[in-house]
């Protein structure tokens, strides 16, 4: 794959800007489902909380 030199910076080749795109996605769901899961957790625990102290 060509490589364009500019301002000293190499330029992207497609298969890294793929690559990259792909990689964000995961990252981005990985910390979705993170989220998500501690949401729940937390909600989990404060209706559990309210149910034995409330």
């Amino acid at each position: 794959m060509m490589v364009v030199e500019r301002n000293s910076k190499r330029e992207w080749t497609l298969g890294e800007v793929v690559s990259l795109g792909l990689n964000y996605n995961k990252i981005r769901n990985d910390l979705f489902l993170h989220l998500f899961i501690k949401t729940l957790w937390e909600i989990g625990l404060s209706v559990i909380y309210t149910e034995c102290f409330g």
